[in-house]
């Protein structure tokens, strides 16, 4: 073989070897499977349930003007508003009360045009509506306005009496919903129509709750209406169900059940979850505070009261909560904040 043909193989095989290394490297250039304890990207779902919220429940050295419960409270620029409740000797009260958070002190700014107790209580725009409610044992039908300087007066009227109801703002603000609560006769089941109003005189039924119910703890979040507790029955027995109402929809549901049967509880929104706060229960009144989850309804518990109580009015103003009177079983002055711990 001559020298140049020999030259010529020599290249080849070198060309050949650097072909099939290239070969291989292209073949493995993947890495390998990494094992199930290494740093590869999972998914974002978590494989246990977070922690739950917590809240701190404080009492404030503040107190209302008077012993008072029996109404409800609603925030509108940045202060709570409380018209009508009952008085330390349980009498249906004239009062509108506005509890301000930066000095926390309340003030009465007005009077209304008759007095009520147990009213639903909810804002469209800066405008108040106390709709229905009790006088003595007589449920009412009048709706009244309240504005922001508390002049009030009567506006319209329930589609039937109504009392021991509550009342939600919808997200957008122009709109409330009325929720549970019974026509004052003979300690009869509440109402399971839920009711919308856009300007506190004209009502339509949007829907129909799973139970009907009266003095239901209720709160709005995003598209849904939480309707917690309460009382049914001719007996007024309270109830362990937390009912969720479907705003798109209009359906209504039994999403969960809360430990316990409870009525005259306080419910608020907190850093997107429900919070529950006293109320009453087959064994007496309750401090515990409850975190519901709005997705699945399951229940935790959050915090404790710095007492037993029930039928406070409830409102939120940013992160804080503020139950303000209420039963423990005495009428009560008391206010009492809620924040989320961090």
């Amino acid at each position: 073989m001559s020298p140049q043909r020999k030259f010529r193989l020599a290249r080849t095989g070198v060309i050949l070897v650097v072909l099939i290394i290239l070969i291989a490297k292209c073949a493995g250039s993947d890495p390998p499977a990494k094992s199930a304890g290494s740093n590869t990207p999972r998914t974002t779902t978590p494989t246990k349930p977070a922690t739950a919220l917590t809240v701190t429940a404080a009492l404030l050295p503040d107190k209302l003007p008077a012993a008072h419960y029996g109404t409800a409270a609603v925030t509108v620029g940045g202060k709570v508003i409380m018209p009508g409740g009952l008085d330390a000797k349980r009498v249906s009260s004239l009062v509108v009360w506005q509890f301000d958070p930066t000095s926390s002190k309340t003030v009465n700014i007005g009077k209304l045009p008759s007095a009520a107790h147990d009213g639903a209580v909810a804002a469209i725009g800066d405008t108040v509506w106390l709709l229905g409610g009790g006088k003595g044992s007589t449920a009412l039908t009048t709706t009244v306005s309240i504005d922001t300087a508390g002049k009030t007066a009567n506006a319209g009227k329930l589609p039937a009496a109504r009392v021991d109801a509550a009342a939600a703002t919808a997200a957008d603000g122009a709109s409330i919903y009325v929720v549970g609560g019974y026509d004052g006769k003979d300690n009869v089941t509440g109402t399971n129509e839920v009711l919308q109003t856009t300007d506190g005189v004209t009502f339509k039924v949007v829907a129909t709750l799973a139970q009907s119910v009266r003095r239901p703890a209720v709160v709005l979040l995003e598209h849904s209406i939480y309707v917690i507790g309460g009382l049914w029955g001719a007996n007024g027995a309270p109830i362990s169900s937390i009912q969720r109402v479907d705003l798109d929809t209009g359906k209504a549901s039994v999403a969960g059940q809360l430990p316990q049967a409870i009525s005259g509880a306080s419910a608020v929104v907190l850093k997107g979850s429900i919070f529950v706060a006293g109320g009453r229960t087959t064994d007496g009144r309750s401090d515990q505070i409850l975190r519901i989850d709005p997705v699945s309804a399951a229940t935790s518990v959050a915090g404790r009261l710095p007492a037993k109580s029930s039928d406070a009015m409830s409102a939120v103003v940013g992160d804080t909560a503020y139950l303000l009177g209420g039963l423990t079983p005495d009428v009560t002055d008391s206010i009492v904040t809620l924040t989320v711990n961090k």
